[in-house]
């Protein structure tokens, strides 16, 4: 997990999983990939995600260009 990224900066932590965005259901990786897809950078999206005491969190982000490196 790189620490400048937005989803990093809202709280996601390595092996945390990502459940939703902006409403959409996700349940896979692929499934993740196509929402995402959606998207442009600059665009403001709901992540929503179960850490690893399975506590559920939701933040609104400002997507960046990717991939992160």
């Amino acid at each position: 997990m790189y620490q400048d990224t937005p989803a990093y900066k809202a709280g996601v932590r390595p092996g945390d999983v990502i459940t939703g965005v902006s409403g959409q259901s996700v349940s896979t990786a692929n499934g993740l990939t196509g929402v995402m897809l959606k998207y442009k950078p600059g665009a403001t999206v709901s992540l929503t995600w179960v850490d690893a005491q399975k506590q559920s969190h939701t933040s609104s982000l400002k997507l960046i260009p990717g991939p992160a490196k």
